[in-house]
């Protein structure tokens, strides 16, 4: 019985060290705040154009096979908001993802390696 109410004692121990470290750095800014909005803005805002590309791009392609098979059944007037749900909810996030990780990869390179 004793080990049971240690290891809670010891659970709940951690538990509240680890809320008053979260509430802690939440308080006060971080020491690399400027560094994390710099890394922000070459990651994310740079890369978005080439993002924006390929998701149009790869858009066209979606309507136009979808549009096709759509065709057989009289549903043709579907092929955009069909093609547009599914590049903003599935295939939007993960070619975004492709892409930033492929620049910050390139990024991450030594200068020599390049």
């Amino acid at each position: 019985m004793t080990a049971y109410l240690r290891r809670t004692a010891m659970w709940y121990g951690g538990v509240g060290l680890l809320s008053s470290q979260v509430l802690k750095n939440l308080a006060l800014p971080p020491a690399y705040f400027r560094l994390v909005i710099q890394e922000i803005e070459v990651m994310g805002v740079r890369s978005l154009g080439v993002a924006l590309t390929a998701a149009v791009f790869t858009g066209m392609v979606f309507a136009l096979q979808s549009a096709v098979n759509m065709a057989r059944f009289g549903a043709e007037a579907y092929a955009g908001p069909v093609s547009a749900l599914a590049i903003l909810r599935e295939l939007g996030p993960v070619l975004t993802a492709i892409l930033v990780g492929a620049r910050w990869r390139q990024a991450s390179r030594p200068s020599w390696a390049r």
